[in-house]
């Protein structure tokens, strides 16, 4: 699948970095929702239509209003029908060759993940060379929360439109509908109002509804080197098989994810290890303690591993 908007989105967030070397090097450093990068000025006349200050505008070189071909939206919606298209070709279980990084949550902090890229390497770098590709997995929860979560998704889809098989991308629980409404009705900032804080209300509820519909299909889980398991939650009670897992029938909505194989996939997503018990086969919110949220506090749980 080719996407000139995906090429386009990867090259500027590779200037990105390069930018964020003189940072790193003055030991320059600030929070995300504080960063205002020096952007530099891309060529020809196509990209005059860049909105001064915004980010999302100048990493998608510019475009026209409206939602249309040529307009930002319009890029954007690009990137996800290619995105879809790959993601539908692959399995609900990824295969991923070794070497291969493993990047957990993000939440929409832009900055700091293009600083995993600055000092830990990004997806295609080693094209050219002789060097062995190496494989990437981001383990979810790339929305919700942060300043610059469309920049953050928008470039994940991007590189795995430019690079489907050394980029993969796992299902978290904030790749959810419900659970991006839900935190912006508690006064954060979901993903929903950062789609309509960037591209207004009807435009943003709009692309809003089109991430979900391809985040109905992103993977569960991704098995390195056929030995090592990544998935965004925990397994539960272990009841279960990845041939059971690749049963499962995708595009996955929000109302789909908790009783789906009798809970399984809930737990893959929102819970961490720890022992299972007939209530939280279905509620596994109610036996995690470990990350900040609205579950259940629980103080005898320790996090046994990263996500």
């Amino acid at each position: 699948v080719d996407s000139a908007c995906a090429r386009t989105v990867v090259a500027r967030a590779a200037d990105l970095i390069k930018g964020l070397e003189l940072e790193v090097g003055r030991n320059q450093d600030c929070l995300d929702s504080m960063w205002e990068p020096q952007l530099p000025e891309p060529p020809g006349d196509g990209f005059q239509t860049i909105r001064k200050g915004t980010l999302i505008s100048w990493l998608l070189g510019g475009g026209s209003l409206g939602t249309g071909p040529g307009s930002e939206v319009g890029k954007i919606l690009e990137i996800l029908g290619a995105a879809e298209t790959v993601l539908r070709s692959q399995p609900v279980v990824s295969e991923v060759e070794a070497p291969a990084k493993v990047f957990g949550d993000v939440h929409g902090q832009f900055r700091d993940m293009l600083l995993l890229f600055h000092f830990f390497g990004r997806p295609g770098q080693e094209e050219g060379t002789d060097d062995v590709p190496v494989s990437y997995v981001f383990n979810g929860d790339w929305v919700d929360r942060g300043a610059h979560q469309l920049e953050v998704v928008t470039l994940l889809f991007a590189f795995k439109v430019v690079y489907p098989d050394l980029v993969w991308l796992n299902r978290g629980n904030h790749e959810d509908r419900n659970q991006n409404l839900k935190t912006t009705s508690q006064g954060g900032k979901g993903f929903d109002k950062a789609c309509e804080d960037a591209f207004g209300a009807a435009s943003g509820r709009m692309l809003f509804n089109r991430f979900h519909q391809v985040f109905g299909w992103l993977p569960l889980v991704a098995r390195v080197d056929r030995r090592v398991l990544v998935l965004h939650g925990g397994i539960g009670d272990g009841n279960w098989t990845l041939d059971m897992l690749r049963s499962v029938k995708r595009p996955l909505a929000s109302d789909d994810l908790v009783n789906e194989l009798n809970g399984v996939v809930y737990n893959i997503l929102w819970s961490d290890p720890v022992q299972h018990t007939d209530v939280n086969r279905t509620m596994p919110q109610l036996a995690f303690g470990a990350h900040k949220s609205h579950r259940s506090k629980h103080t005898d749980v320790m996090k046994v591993f990263g996500r």
